[in-house]
């Protein structure tokens, strides 16, 4: 009905049997006991069943960051500056405010979500240069 086989756990029966799908999927890609067969595989990837949602969100997370850092880049192009206002452009405001504090956390030694590829897009882009 929704073309994806990416099912909630909240979606009753279905949800569960995705979910054990994939931890049949994990436990057979890993030599271990499973009730995941050759067979079961074939048909399974044949209706284009997704195993590995985890590379899909990193994806789709990886996605919205490069979105917000070409807004960024508009924003720069549009007032001269990397400085956002908050009032000129809330949303995007936070989002510079979460990448500041990241990189207090990291410079810090302190766990942070900052990964090295994006600090270094912030740093070619001169964003880094306006954090005190």
């Amino acid at each position: 009905e929704r073309n994806t086989t990416n099912v909630p756990m909240s979606y009753g029966g279905l949800g569960l049997w995705v979910f054990n799908q994939r931890a049949y999927y994990n436990s057979y890609r890993k030599g271990k006991p499973s009730h995941m067969t050759p067979a079961r595989l074939e048909k399974l990837k044949s209706i284009g069943f997704e195993f590995d949602l985890g590379r899909k969100l990193l994806s789709a997370a990886d996605e919205r960051w490069q979105s917000r850092l070409n807004e960024l880049k508009e924003y720069r192009e549009q007032f001269g500056t990397l400085r956002v206002q908050k009032s000129k452009n809330p949303s995007l405001y936070n989002w510079c405010q979460n990448q500041k504090a990241s990189y207090r956390a990291k410079l810090k030694g302190r766990h942070s979500p900052l990964k090295k590829e994006r600090e270094q897009a912030l740093r070619y882009l001169g964003f880094l240069d306006y954090i005190d």
